[in-house]
């Protein structure tokens, strides 16, 4: 059994590899550590502590040190940030057509509208944009700023879904998105008729991806792209 004292020891250098990411490279970092660890290496011996714990304990300490290292200095330069949409348009815009939607919920007059055609018009991109907001008045501005660029009107699952639906003006959109609950044989239809897509949110599992294929939907908002893509490939 490993002593406690090394227990110990192991603890503290992992925190102390924590505390290094604040002042030191990843380069610096690590000489420090391989110091740290050959002399870990020779109280273990002289503890007596060979062979196979002895190749634990070390293995231990190098594969969490290391991944800690590395870790908190990516951290540190990266940070938890989500690119922006301009990072977006100038990665991918042109090569896929995005839904951009208009999220001002909680501030729907602070001019979000406005700043997102000055970047769509900057990057030239008008070809590749759909909008989708819950706020018909957010898509309204949209269809008058941007009448080249398709809308969606997103709904809330049932009841609200359906109010939205009766007062929204057909005129502001051009595809529907509801929710997954709400989507029948007669809804796909409706839509159809009345000439708009509708595009389906969100929809992550298999059996439910088939459901709305076969149901005629025209698009599918889903965290799993890789499983539709498959799926679509099966199915022709």
């Amino acid at each position: 059994m490993v002593p406690l004292g090394i227990i110990y020891t192991l603890v503290t250098t992992v925190l102390q590899s924590v505390r290094m990411m604040k002042r030191l490279t990843i380069l610096e970092g690590l000489k420090s550590f391989i110091i740290s660890l050959l002399v870990i290496g020779f109280v273990l011996i002289g503890l007596g502590i060979t062979g196979v714990v002895y190749g634990y304990v070390l293995a231990t300490l190098l594969s969490s040190t290391i991944g800690l290292l590395i870790y908190f200095k990516l951290h540190r330069q990266l940070g938890d940030t989500l690119p922006s949409l301009q990072e977006v348009l100038q990665l991918i815009g042109d090569q896929l057509l995005l839904n951009i939607e208009l999220t001002n919920y909680k501030s729907p007059s602070d001019g979000l509208v406005y700043e997102i055609e000055k970047l769509i018009n900057e990057h030239g991109l008008r070809d590749n944009i759909l909008f989708s907001s819950f706020y018909p008045s957010n898509l309204k501005l949209a269809q008058k700023l941007m009448p080249d660029i398709p809308c969606g009107l997103l709904t809330f699952p049932r009841i609200l879904g359906k109010i939205s639906m009766k007062l929204s003006n057909p005129r502001s959109y051009q595809a529907l998105h509801p929710n997954i609950a709400d989507v029948s044989e007669q809804l796909v239809s409706k839509v159809h008729s009345q000439g708009k897509r509708i595009h389906v949110w969100t929809v992550n599992k298999e059996t439910e991806m088939d459901k709305m294929l076969k149901l005629g939907v025209d698009g599918i908002f889903t965290d799993d792209p890789q499983k539709l893509r498959s799926l679509l490939e099966i199915s022709g």
